[in-house]
């Protein structure tokens, strides 16, 4: 990588990028994470053991695909999914158990096997019972993560799920879409085509299995929080939690919202404002991370027609309203969408033309949301760059990047 910003070189392990999304973390957090594969043992600060309960109202799959290629490894996260998997298994231990929630891990160790196993608590330590194992999985497939949720929810279904996953993202862009000109990726995944799920394919996996339908759905990944993909996982995520923007490869701080995080009824808010505070102090505090109610797309999709009508009957095209950039991609994808249309609101007021008022759905529509004063990209230079608005959700509609203007709106496709 290039020189970076305040003339200092940031070691290449730091992204969870859409680009090259890089495998390792820093020397300083390897030496004081040491990953426990079996489990976390007791520190000295649990709390006292919560009996283990024999029904469970809540279920929270950690699901962890291969990040990686069919034939290479050189962009997989696995190290840092074995991080936040024993931060996760430290929080329950801390926690004295699971309670109500029954915690389920899926697992690729590479790019051929997986195991599904169930994180049970026993006297100071996280156990991981096997339910499954995997051969030969094929991620660019809905079956693949229908199965595996099948899987998941046989043994004890529950009422509520909610499904934390990490690995490579670039929101809602299709499969052969390449906004950096390096590797075409799908919207979720591995560094390979087969390793790589579309939105639609997740969509469709949650609403064709035995789930149906989860409360929560957790992208530790970067540039997911947009309302295209929102839209498009209306009918099957309550809530979506991602980030508008690139993450750092160490990924969210589980050891600080895993008790909302894991909860049938969580406190959304706690979990942005504890990923702000982590980023804050950390060696590289940039992140944004929001929570978007998936729901509220269908009004945001009703105003955003009248408002692109509007737009077409003035004349004004969507790709002249200078809105807050997120990415750092060249042309950019993707935009703060309450700065794009507030733009375009304004100025349809000076052409004498009402146009429809967002107000009221951004409030329902972001319902919690943090952002650090800058944020960092791999794509640019320089690499950090100062925003001044971030509403937690973000549109392509200003996009002349052809990955974005070769698909229709995203409120036309199904």
């Amino acid at each position: 990588m290039t020189s970076k910003h305040q003339n200092y070189i940031l070691p290449i392990q730091i992204l969870r990028s859409a680009g090259r999304l890089l495998a390792g973390f820093l020397p300083v957090f390897m030496a004081i994470s040491t990953v426990f594969l079996l489990s976390a043992c007791n520190n000295g600060d649990a709390i006292d053991d919560q009996p283990e309960a024999t029904e469970y109202d809540n279920t929270v799959l950690l699901y962890y695909p291969w990040s990686g290629g069919v034939t290479h490894d050189d962009r997989s996260l696995y190290a840092d999914f074995r991080s936040n998997i024993d931060s996760i298994e430290s929080a329950i231990v801390r926690s004295g158990g699971t309670g109500k929630t029954r915690v389920l891990l899926f697992l690729s160790d590479n790019a051929s096997t997986a195991r599904l196993s169930w994180l049970r608590y026993n006297r100071g330590r996280v156990e991981r019972q096997t339910i499954r194992e995997y051969a030969n999985l094929r991620f660019d497939r809905a079956a693949t993560l229908q199965t595996i949720l099948n899987d998941a929810a046989g043994p004890s279904p529950t009422p509520h799920y909610t499904i934390i996953t990490g690995g490579h993202g670039t929101g809602w862009l299709p499969g052969d879409a390449n906004p950096a000109g390096r590797i075409a990726r799908r919207s979720y995944g591995g560094s390979s085509p087969t390793m790589r799920t579309d939105i639609a394919q997740i969509d469709s996996a949650i609403r064709q299995s035995v789930v149906r339908h989860v409360d929560c759905l957790c992208f530790d990944g970067c540039y997911m929080a947009n309302v295209e993909t929102a839209y498009a996982l209306r009918n099957s995520v309550d809530y979506m939690i991602a980030s508008t923007s690139e993450i750092m490869s160490i990924g969210l701080p589980y050891h600080l919202i895993w008790e909302q995080l894991s909860s049938a009824a969580p406190d959304y808010r706690a979990i942005t404002d504890a990923f702000l505070r982590f980023y804050q102090s950390y060696t590289y505090p940039y992140g944004a991370l929001s929570v978007v109610d998936c729901r509220q797309t269908v009004e945001a999709a009703a105003l955003m027609r009248r408002l692109d009508a509007q737009l077409a009957d003035a004349g004004i095209r969507p790709t002249d309203i200078a809105a807050q950039p997120l990415d750092g991609y060249t042309p950019h994808v993707f935009f703060d969408m309450e700065d794009y249309t507030t733009r375009a609101s304004a100025l349809l007021t000076t052409k004498g033309i009402t146009p429809p008022d967002f107000t009221l759905l951004y409030k329902h529509l972001v319902v919690a949301n943090a952002c650090t004063p800058s944020l960092f990209t791999e794509y640019s230079s320089p690499s950090v760059f100062t925003i001044s608005t971030n509403c937690g959700i973000t549109i392509s509609d200003p996009s002349i990047n052809k990955v974005a203007t070769q698909n229709k709106k995203w409120y036309d496709r199904s």
